[in-house]
This record gives C-alpha cells, structure tokens and sequence, in this order.
C-alpha cells in the first residue's frame, strides 16, 4: 500500500507567500544534489517511487532534486479520491513551463535571444524526473543538440576544437545568450576567452578584429583551411579588399598570394598592420639595401620610405616602379629632364644609359649618387681628360677639387661641352663680356673691365692691367685658353708651355715669375717682364 501523498512540508502557504515558498522549496532539491554528487545519498524513491508502482522513475544517474527526496507532490497534486484508489486522479501543480518556474527562474530574463527550443518547452531537453546525464538530460549536450542540428564537425575540414570535443555549450547558452547564436559572451570577447593575446597592446587592429568580429574571416565551427578560415592567403583578403594581383610586375608575397608576409592579419603597432614601420620591412628581406639605413648621401625619397618609389603590391614595370629609368627620375626632376630634352650639348651617358649612367637611385655613400667619388665618376668615361689631370703640375680649382661639375653640366647645356657657360672655340673672339661667361661665373670681371687697377688682377706692371691689355681689344681679343689651359697646365697660373689653337702651331710659352711679377717669354712677342711694384718701361 503506498502512503498516502502527503503536500511538501515547507511548500503550503497562500499564493501572497510565493515568493518565500519557492525558496524554501529549492531547499530540499539543492541538498539532495549536493548529497549525490558526494555519493552520500541514493533516489530512495520513497512514497512513491517503490518497485510496485513509480520506482523506474528514481533509477536514474542524475534525479530531479523533488523526486530525489521522495517530494513527489511538489509537482503532482491529487485532485480527486485518494491515489492509486480508483476513481482518484493526479494533475501537475501547474501547467508546462509554468510548472517549472515554480522553482527555475526564466533563463530569458535579461538576454536578447533564446534558444528557439524553449518553446517546446522545457521538457523537449529535460525528463523532469531525471536523466542518465547532468542537468537530467537524455544524451550528451553534443548529442542532445544534434538531435536538432547538424554536426556542424561534419561540414568543415578543420574544425573548431570544441566543435570537435562536443562541447557545443563552452560557446552556447543552452537556455539563452548573445546574438542569434545564444553566446555566452558577445562575439568578440567570447573568442578572446580562449584566444587572448593576439592584439594586446596593437595600435592598429585589423577593422574586424577591431570590431570584435572575427567571424568576418575564422568560422566559428570550422574552416576549409588552417585557422578555420574559408580560404587561404589572399583569396581570403580578396574576399574584402581589391585584389592586389593584377599589376603587370607583382611583388612576390603579392604574386605567391602571401599577404601575411607583410602584413599582421589581427594587428600591429606599424601601420596598414605592418609588422615593422616604413623602410625597416624593406629591410627585412631586401638584406642588401639594409647598409642605407646608415649611409650618407642616399637618395633624399629614400629615408621618406622605399615606397615613394616603389608600389609594395606592384607595378606598372621592373621594381614595381610606376615608370620605368629615366621617365620615373623626371617624375619629380623634372627641371633636369627638360634640361637634358632642350640641350645642344647632349652628355653621351644620359643619351646612351640613362640617369642611372651616373647615379644609383639608392645611394652609394658618394655625392649625388654617383658610383665612385668626386671626379672619378667623370674619368671612369674620360680617360684621356684623366690623363691631362694627372700629368697636370698645376690644377684648376675646380678638378682639383673633382668637382667638375663647376663648369660643366651633366645633364645637357646649350654650350659645348656641356658648359654652363660660353666659353669662345677660337683663338680670337670680340671683346664681350658675354664671351667670358663661363669664365666670369668665378673670376671677378672687373679685372678686365679697367686699364689700371691696383689690386683687381697681379697681371700688371705697375698699376697698368695686363689683362686689360690681352682681352679688352677691339678685335683679336685673346680667349682666356689663349695662355691658360682651363682643366691644368705645367707653369704657375695655369700658364700652357705650348697653346694649340693657332693654326697648326703650337705657341711655346715659357713664363717664369718672381715675387713681384714676371717675365714671359712667348712666341707672340718679343719676352716681356712685369713688375707690380717696379713698373718696367718698354
């Protein structure tokens, strides 16, 4: 005979004393769960749950904390007669879910999105009784779920770890959380639970990551590649961005579709997430431009940054330039390059090689760019000037300074050769300033301008200009290559032993000086002496 069912001690009281009631009810179920987690109690199934009539019900692992303690009747009531007389009937306290929230608060109180199973209610997941599983469950939680998903394991190549150990719930609510998806946490700190440290302290973040939404690349239950992404390298970035894959000349991360070679897909503290600032990615691979970091006299755009010049994805031509040789210099030299286009005068090296004849678009280390230091980088084609230099006793200013760009210019003139300024081909020319130009750029004028000066010119007997005397002349003004030879000569002041020019003749010139003057004995005249302080009179 089963006892008659008798109401739960601490559950009756007026529908006003619920609040206090539900509590207390919670009791009996909360000690039971502790005691068979210790293993200190069985179901007894006391009352009603003997072998004779309920007892299946207390045989599960993990028992409804009621049925647990034989505390059938606070979900049941008897509404007529006395149970199991005939004719007596049971009902349910309450209704469904109803019946449940009697001791379970709503898990959808608070959170966004519920499960769409709570609408079958609560017993479509739970035996109310008890279940071979915790939480009274029929199956595993990954079981349970796939009762109405899909194994979502089974559709990817690489799988999310826990989509891989089951563990559907250390992502999911079962009840409710954030998003459509019941999270447990919003999206991007969900992720960062497991997988922190992948941004910490970046001051540029990849605009998803920055947006904490790392699903826009990683499947949250599995990829078709490495990293549960649904491509690889660049299809993956092409997915979002441009493709950089289309230039005529590709750099060859870009062309290997490797974007992660330059760039950090979550974050970095450079810019564009670049694992190191400007020039030092360069560096990073392009070991042998590495020594410009410290080089003097490097190409100005490049400590503005290698890209200046070079497009990092690709190119219209070799080096991923926009333009290639000379048409990429005049891009910002544009003043050379119309000046090399108008010349008369045109340097064979530029119309022949290029600027790069000349210059190393980098640096070397050497003034302007040049490949080898001073004049040398002019002998290195004009040996036989070379030759002249070398056996030079005495030396313009300009060579021996190898700065031979003073009265040339490189890159065209309007004057051969390739002279900044007109410098008279003959012997003879007309007394103009104009045809001194070259000249006058450095030497003062006004020594050729007067027939007496006391200090413009040492050229002079007493105070009468010499100068003034060979230059200034209405016709067969001397040309200064007349007497000296402009690049070096043998004697003092530049002064030529022998000066061609003069037909077939080569005028013998032997100039000898002393401290206040000189005699000259030169086959245009009879030998002639000047003295600055004790004018000789001829």
């Amino acid at each position: 005979m089963i006892p008659a069912l008798r109401p739960l001690a601490l559950g009756v009281g007026s529908r006003s004393r619920r609040g206090t009631r539900l509590s207390w009810r919670l009791l009996p179920g909360i000690a039971v769960l502790f005691l068979l987690a210790a293993g200190m109690v069985e179901a007894s199934g006391a009352g009603c749950l003997t072998a004779e009539c309920h007892g299946e019900l207390g045989k599960a692992r993990h028992l409804h904390g009621p049925v647990g303690v034989g505390e059938c009747m606070s979900c049941h009531r008897q509404t007529k007669g006395a149970h199991p007389q005939a004719g007596s009937e049971m009902s349910l306290v309450a209704e469904g879910d109803a019946l449940c929230r009697l001791c379970h608060a709503d898990p959808r109180v608070g959170k966004e999105h519920a499960h769409s199973a709570l609408e079958m209610g609560c017993t479509s997941c739970h035996d109310p009784h008890g279940g071979a599983f915790p939480g009274m469950l029929p199956a595993t939680a990954a079981q349970l779920c796939q009762n109405c998903h899909a194994n979502p394991a089974d559709e990817f190549a690489v799988a999310h770890r826990p989509v891989k150990a089951g563990s559907c719930t250390l992502c999911h609510r079962p009840h409710a959380g954030y998003g459509e998806a019941i999270l447990v946490a919003p999206k991007g700190e969900l992720c960062s639970r497991c997988h922190s440290g992948k941004t910490r302290d970046r001051k540029h973040l990849h605009t998803p990551v920055r947006d904490g939404d790392c699903t826009a690349c990683h499947g949250a239950h599995g990829g078709k590649v490495k990293g549960l992404l649904p491509a690889r390298g660049s299809q993956l970035c092409a997915e979002c961005h441009e493709s950089k894959q289309t230039a005529a000349v590709q750099h060859a991360p870009v062309k290997d579709g490797d974007c992660g070679a330059c760039h950090d897909v979550h974050g970095s503290n450079a810019p564009f997430m670049l694992p190191a600032a400007g020039n030092e990615l360069c560096f990073s691979c392009h070991g042998d431009k590495e020594p410009l970091r410290a080089m003097k006299n490097v190409h100005p755009i490049v400590m503005q940054g290698c890209v200046q010049c070079h497009d990092p994805h690709g190119g219209a031509t070799q080096g991923m330039l926009p333009a290639q040789g000379d048409a990429l210099c005049v891009g910002c030299h544009d003043a050379v390059g119309r000046q090399a286009a108008e010349a008369k005068s045109h340097h064979a090296a530029i119309s022949d090689a290029g600027c790069a004849a000349c210059h190393d678009p980098h640096g070397t280390g050497n003034h302007r760019l040049f490949p080898a230091p001073g004049a040398q980088v002019c002998f290195d084609c004009h040996g036989e000037m070379a030759q002249t230099v070398a056996q030079a006793v005495f030396q313009h200013g300009p060579v021996e300074a190898g700065e031979c760009w003073i009265c040339h210019n490189p890159h065209g003139s309007p004057y051969a050769p390739l002279l900044k300024g007109y410098y008279p081909e003959d012997f003879y020319t007309e007394f103009d300033l104009g045809n001194y130009d070259l000249c006058f750029s450095c030497h003062d004028r006004q020594a050729f301008i007067y027939d007496r000066t006391a200090d413009l010119t040492g050229f002079r007997n007493g105070d009468a200009n010499l100068h003034y005397l060979h230059v200034n002349r209405p016709v067969k003004s001397r040309a200064c290559k007349s007497c000296h030879g402009v690049h070096g000569a043998d004697q003092p002041k530049l002064i030529k032993s022998r000066i061609p020019g003069f037909g077939a003749w080569e005028i013998p010139i032997r100039f000898e000086p002393h401290d206040t003057g000189a005699t000259c004995y030169v086959g245009c005249h009879k030998p002639k002496t000047y003295d600055r302080v004790k004018p000789v009179r001829y």
